[in-house]
């Protein structure tokens, strides 16, 4: 797979493989790179000849392979806010969608693949773990597919990845996991759970972030934390890989989730001092230089004000203690109950040696782009960088306290500085993030405004004009 800045870098959605491929697959044909890049990352063979599966547009295929896989699908519309006509549009979307997925099932039938099963694919699908249609249980939009792949087979149904992950965490458990049907997360994993456990799988290089999330919880268990903090952990009970897949198993935390924290911001602001306060003997440490020096080589235009803004931010902030973080704090990772904060989940960014006030600045920055569909780099130069110019948010303020933190202006801007590297870093290379938004010319136009408010702040030199 290639690496740099011009690597292909698969969409995190392509974790649904796992439900598909045959869990003893491991040689493959992928015509698209985006598949080969996933595949290849799970450690799949790419071959041109003799595969267990190809996977390619229905006039490409071969029909040497005992599976096939045929992506069909629209580009989804951006920008689009009201309903009617986001349903219009889906409508339409999913007529042409419906004629692309007969269009190969005639083609892929004179290849030699006698089945030919449309799966539809986009965050929150629902399936059953055999990969069938879950019927009445799944969201109406799945009914109106926009992006969709045709599973071909020469044969009865193969055991999936997906299947061989269940069977394998039922044994590690030494139990039957009964699970009636898996979701499919914006992160690429694929979801269920039952009774006290949720079970994730995971396949390409977003199923990494399964292994994070061990190695963090792993840390801060070592650390010690409070019992606020230990309880509203969904701690990891078991890990391994099937097939090409990697899964891991969770307890499973009571509430739901949040809406908009309102009454439990107080239970947040407890939990975030509290989980910052836990002290683990790990050496890694938040490095803004380091965030800045992975981010130059996508903006190599703009990579020595990057580099210098780094530099600076971790010079001015060195005197700040340092603590435990969950690295992606907002309402979609809260479960509440009653009004209070229960649960915290997706833990694959936290780790010991990070800078206060992040976790907070995420959860505030996350609540107004959920109210405006702003950007982040926006939120932070038009809300937040405000803000901290003027002594902070209250919440800034209010863990502050519990800390004993007596933080300035300067510092707060600092420490937005740090965030914003941070989440410019995790855009750009984490596998579970769209890889498509940061080609966007508006979403890198926003973020040099960002770098250039940063370092103004900073005393640094402007952009010319030209390199903005």
């Amino acid at each position: 797979m290639e690496s740099g800045r011009n690597a292909v870098r698969p969409h995190p959605r392509l974790g649904w493989l796992a439900a598909i491929l045959p869990a003893g697959a491991r040689r493959f044909r992928a015509r698209d790179s985006e598949f080969a890049a996933a595949i290849s990352a799970a450690g799949g063979e790419l071959v041109e000849s003799s595969p267990d599966a190809e996977i390619a547009e229905a006039t490409e295929l071969v029909g040497d392979a005992s599976i096939a896989i045929v992506p069909v699908g629209v580009q989804p519309p951006r920008g689009v806010r009201h309903r009617s006509l986001r349903a219009a549009r889906r409508l339409v979307d999913a007529a042409v969608v419906n004629r692309q997925i007969a269009a190969v099932q005639r083609t892929v039938r004179r290849r030699g693949y006698v089945h030919a099963t449309p799966i539809a694919w986009e965050a929150q699908t629902k399936l059953l773990p055999t990969f069938d249609d879950a019927s009445a249980r799944t969201p109406l939009f799945q009914r109106f597919p926009r992006c969709a792949v045709v599973v071909c087979r020469r044969g009865p149904h193969e055991p999936t990845a997906l299947e061989a992950a269940l069977a394998d965490a039922s044994r590690a458990l030494d139990r039957q996991l009964g699970m009636p049907t898996f979701s499919l997360s914006s992160s690429g994993a694929l979801i269920a759970s039952v009774d006290d456990v949720v079970l994730r799988v995971s396949l390409g290089p977003a199923a990494r972030r399964l292994e994070d999330q061990r190695v963090a919880l792993e840390l801060l268990r070592e650390a010690q934390p409070s019992e606020l903090v230990a309880q509203r952990v969904p701690w990891v009970l078991a890990v391994g890989s099937s097939g090409l897949a990697r899964w891991s198993v969770e307890q499973r935390l009571p509430g739901r989730l949040s809406g908009e924290p309102a009454d439990e911001l107080r239970d947040c602001l407890d939990f975030l001092a509290q989980l910052f306060a836990a002290q683990s003997g790990d050496a890694r440490a938040g490095s803004p230089a380091r965030d800045a020096e992975i981010c130059a080589h996508y903006f190599p235009q703009h990579a020595e004000l990057l580099r210098s803004l780094g530099v600076r931010l971790e010079a001015s902030l060195a005197g700040l203690p340092r603590g435990f973080a969950h690295g992606d704090f907002w309402i979609g990772n809260l479960l509440v109950e009653d009004g209070r904060l229960v649960g915290v989940v997706d833990w694959p960014s936290a780790g010991p040696g990070r800078f206060p006030l992040l976790d907070l600045f995420q959860l505030r920055a996350q609540q107004v782009r959920e109210r405006t569909g702003a950007r982040l780099a926006s939120v932070v130069t038009e809300h937040l960088l405000p803000q901290a110019a003027t002594g902070g948010h209250d919440l800034d303020r209010a863990y502050c306290r519990r800390l004993g933190l007596d933080l300035d202006a300067r510092d707060l801007e600092n420490l937005l500085g740090a965030y914003w590297l941070e989440e410019l870093r995790h855009a750009l290379i984490d596998p579970d993030r769209d890889p498509v938004e940061p080609t966007r010319s508006e979403w890198r136009r926003a973020n040099i405004e960002t770098l250039t408010a940063l370092a103004r702040r900073c005393g640094l030199p402007e952009l010319a004009e030209s390199e903005r």
